[in-house]
């Protein structure tokens, strides 16, 4: 994996996949504490506890469109890897957890990336999705809530495409100001 922002994106289309309509990701980082945690959760339509046993299973899916599901796999072998671990806590009809936690320092760990790039595709090609995002460093923290945005602005960015760009760019400057990794 080469951007955690691009495993992110995987991971909020198995949300989109449950037909979740609101999602809230965290990220903690802390360089003081090594540690870089990503929270995904979700109100999707949740997995029964023998889904949820093989989730981690890369021949395993519960997709009709593909045999295999790498998503999950991937991120527990990328979170192993780095020192740290994936822990998954779902329920039908209710959601869905997921917990990313590794090493900040570790030589294994992809940059961030673009995860303002990937908050606002999400936000544009699901406009009825209602995404809550908070990034919390040892310098501050930060909260996008796609609602919240909207009403502030007084229209919905989501389906006016000519305000992506300043969106993007204002989420992007948050989280320069509180010293998040790119």
């Amino acid at each position: 994996m080469r951007e955690l922002s691009l495993l992110i994106l995987d991971l909020l289309g198995n949300s989109l996949e449950a037909q979740a309509s609101r999602i809230e990701l965290s990220v903690f980082e802390s360089v003081e504490r090594n540690c870089f945690e990503v929270i995904i959760a979700d109100n999707g339509r949740g997995m029964t506890a023998t889904v949820a046993a093989q989730a981690l299973n890369p021949f395993f899916t519960s997709r009709r469109t593909r045999r295999v599901g790498l998503g999950l796999p991937l991120a527990n072998e990328l979170c192993v890897r780095c020192g740290g671990a994936l822990h998954l806590e779902s329920a039908p009809c209710i959601g869905t957890t997921l917990r990313l936690s590794m090493q900040h320092s570790h030589l294994d760990r992809p940059p961030m990336g673009d995860i303002a790039g990937t908050l606002m595709l999400t936000c544009l090609t699901n406009p009825a999705l209602h995404l809550i995002y908070r990034h919390q460093t040892d310098q501050g923290h930060y909260l996008f809530d796609s609602e919240a945005t909207i009403q502030q602005l007084g229209f919905d960015f989501r389906t006016d495409h000519t305000s992506y760009q300043y969106i993007k760019e204002m989420v992007s400057e948050h989280l320069e100001l509180i010293g998040a990794s790119r």
